[in-house]
């Protein structure tokens, strides 16, 4: 009996799909014995363009419960349901199709190269090359990135043995330098969101972009024109993607306690002068900085804060490292904070965060109210410094200093605080001059 014939007969009763997949099942079978008539008219149905939905949804679902049979000989069958338009399909039919992957690739590790070279296609955009490059359909492509990542990730879930396979397809499957650079940057940027799920390949997959990146100096545009530097726009994708995956690697180096506290005060130096100084690190990582470093800071009080007698950096090195931090990051990268869009509101919330914790926790904290009495002190002498005239002065002559030169030339607050500033230096932020011990 026909698999094409009753394939909308056994559509209609509950157990349809049971029923399909007991023909496809026999078709299979036949197709070993040299009848091929259903099998034949099997792929023919999987490789029409014009297949419904619904009906494709059915044969997915039977095929799922078939892939025992699907051995080196049914070659042609998985392949024309690899080479279907699956990932536009609606959110059931891609579920159906990924659960297919996953118990295909479980049951038949003969398909695992094929499957992933199918996903991995999916990273380039189906476009003509031979026509004006245009972003339309951008959503469509959107989708179908999303589509493809989701078959990747559950495949990774099943199949331990995939970064042996992956890597090599990932390499053949990168788009050579003739082509637009639209496929290129595609490619790469779906590389890059792998990344955040292939946790073990990270380092195989960067070094994969940066082998080829290097190789993308002059990429020829579809008119005949010459694209100087075409791989700039990707290597500054490349570099800011660096840029958070270090940060998020030092953050949780100070997070951890049992990482010894010299190493834990070197990397809070260097996130303070890593996100003030480099000019590509977006605003809202700095913002993310900021808002990781005043919790930990409060949630630090709130652990230690009982058994702290006195301001002690040898002790609490970490601590004092972590506050120089923040407002290093805050001085340099203020002015772009109140460009944003509701930056006051952005300012306020900083602002906030900090001096409240100064009312309700800090006024009687063993680690900061010392620094807070001192900062009063230096406030009200240079009140009383001078006429006005002098201080006006003063300050137009202040408000011409560049950040940098403001910080270099004054004194931090815990020069008059005794035992404050500990033997090294790991806990004085990049751009602060050590005080001297009185």
């Amino acid at each position: 009996m026909s698999v094409d014939r009753n394939s909308s007969e056994t559509d209609r009763g509950p157990s349809g799909a049971e029923v399909l997949a007991s023909l496809i099942t026999a078709a299979l079978e036949n197709a070993k014995l040299g009848k091929t008539k259903d099998y034949d008219l099997l792929v023919q149905k999987l490789a029409d363009p014009g297949i419904k939905e619904v009906h494709f949804q059915r044969y997915l679902m039977a095929l799922t419960t078939c892939v025992s049979c699907l051995t080196k000989q049914h070659d042609t069958l998985v392949g024309a349901v690899l080479n279907t338009r699956w990932a536009v399909c609606g959110e059931k039919t891609v579920q159906e199709f990924i659960e297919f992957l996953t118990s295909l690739v479980s049951a038949q590790t003969y398909y695992l190269r094929a499957c992933l070279h199918m996903i991995v296609k999916l990273f380039i955009p189906s476009i003509s090359w031979d026509v004006q490059i245009r972003r339309a359909d951008s959503e469509v492509s959107e989708k179908i990135f999303c589509n493809a990542h989701e078959a990747l990730h559950a495949i990774h879930e099943v199949v331990p043995a995939l970064p042996q396979f992956l890597i090599p397809v990932l390499s053949e499957n990168f788009p050579f330098v003739g082509k637009p650079i639209i496929f290129q940057e595609s490619y790469i940027k779906n590389l890059l969101q792998a990344t955040k799920y292939l946790h073990s390949l990270r380092a195989n997959i960067l070094e994969l972009i940066i082998d080829n990146l290097t190789k993308i100096d002059y990429i020829s545009s579809p008119t005949g024109e010459y694209l100087a530097d075409a791989g700039i726009e990707l290597f500054n994708e490349l570099l800011v993607y660096f840029s958070n995956s270090l940060l998020d690697i030092c953050w949780k180096k100070i997070e951890e306690p049992n990482t010894p506290a010299v190493i834990r005060q070197a990397i809070a130096a260097y996130i303070a002068s890593f996100t003030a100084r480099a000019k590509y690190i977006p605003i809202s990582t700095v913002q993310t900085c900021l808002d990781l470093m005043v919790h930990w800071i409060h949630c630090y009080i709130d652990t230690h804060d009982a058994s702290c007698v006195t301001p002690d950096a040898g002790k609490y090195g970490p601590f004092y490292s972590v506050c120089q931090a923040l407002f290093y990051m805050f001085v340099f990268r203020h002015k772009q904070l109140l460009e944003l869009e509701g930056g006051e509101y952005d300012i306020m919330h900083f602002t906030c965060a900090v001096k409240g914790y100064k009312h309700n926790k800090l006024g009687s904290s063993q680690f900061i109210e010392p620094l807070y009495h001192v900062w009063e002190e230096l406030e009200h002498n240079a009140d009383g410094d001078g006429d006005d005239d002098e201080k006006d002065d003063q300050r137009k002559h202040s408000e011409t200093y560049d950040e940098e030169d403001y910080l270099v030339s004054c004194r931090s607050p815990d020069a008059i605080i005794q035992g404050f500033t500990p033997d090294t230096l790991m806990c004085v932020s990049p751009g602060f001059t050590a005080s001297p011990r009185r």
